[in-house]
């Protein structure tokens, strides 16, 4: 009889306990983080993915890992074609999937307990706005804030501090969002690029100065200008980054409200594209009038 009971208690609980789960926010997390604040989260880039190095330990699975970094398994397989034929093992790495909306840039961050630093590996031929605005959808202004950067110039196997991630876990819904606001993106490029050119106008060029809020956040690739008409679709050129980027031209700059000399307000969303350092930028411009 005693072992009859042992045996139920063996098979009906201890599996449970074993993969018990701790709700955090809106999703299951593991129930012990699988990063500290104490870790440095090494990410690079492979195949335009995000990706960071997982190193297994004990009492780790391959279910309780997808979770708490909110990964799908089939997602877990496909990013590990290695684990279809093999079983995991203690001092083994994943390659794990990151989202770029989980890593906060926010310098409060830092003395926050409860985020580890996450650092990125410079390679040949990167810039440093290449790697705030196409890899970490943030700003030059911020990076070198938190790097406490004295040039934009950058060397070969720097190491960048390109912001913090929450040890509790990687929520699955913030994969989701993230999937949705790049689709948000890439539609609002397709209309901008189509709509900028119209053969039926001439094609003019001004060298213009811009101006943008450095402690705003609109979203969006907007600009308020002086002359060109509301509704036009713009190319603005920086030619200190030698970067480019279209926008829309949403309404003019009220008389007085801004100093005379300048000729256009972009968006945070513009300046972050173009890689704005300063609030005051001179840039060229194309339009169709």
């Amino acid at each position: 009889m005693i072992r009859f009971i042992l045996f139920v208690w063996v098979v009906f609980w201890l599996p449970k306990s074993s993969y018990c789960q701790e709700t955090v926010g809106n999703f299951h997390a593991a129930p012990f983080p699988y990063l500290h604040s104490s870790d440095s989260v090494l990410l690079y880039l492979k195949d335009g993915h995000l990706m960071y190095d997982h190193l297994i330990e004990k009492n780790q699975t391959l279910f309780s890992i997808s979770k708490y970094y909110g990964l799908d398994i089939k997602l877990l397989y496909d990013a590990n074609p290695w684990l279809m034929g093999e079983k995991i093992k203690i001092g083994g790495r994943l390659k794990i999937p990151i989202p770029i909306n989980v890593i906060n840039d926010d310098v409060l961050s830092s003395t926050d307990s409860n985020y580890a630093p996450c650092f990125y590996k410079v390679s040949k031929g990167e810039t440093l706005f290449g790697i705030a605005r196409r890899v970490f959808n943030s700003s030059t202004a911020r990076l070198i804030e938190i790097n406490h950067l004295n040039s934009i110039d950058l060397r070969p196997g720097q190491l960048m501090l390109v912001g913090w991630i929450n040890t509790s876990g990687i929520s699955p819904f913030k994969r989701a969002e993230e999937l949705s606001e790049r689709k948000a993106e890439s539609r609002e490029q397709w209309s901008l690029d189509s709509g900028f050119v119209n053969r039926e106008l001439m094609l003019r060029q001004d060298k213009n100065l811009a101006f943008w809020n450095k402690g705003s956040h609109q979203k969006g690739l907007l600009v308020l200008h002086k002359y060109i008409a509301p509704g036009t679709i713009i190319e603005i050129y920086n030619p200190n980054m030698d970067i480019a980027v279209k926008a829309k031209v949403i309404g003019r700059i009220l008389p007085g409200t801004y100093p005379k000399d300048i000729d256009m307000i972009v968006s945070s969303a513009v300046a972050d594209h173009l890689g704005a350092i300063d609030p005051r930028f001179y840039v060229k411009v194309k339009y169709y009038q």
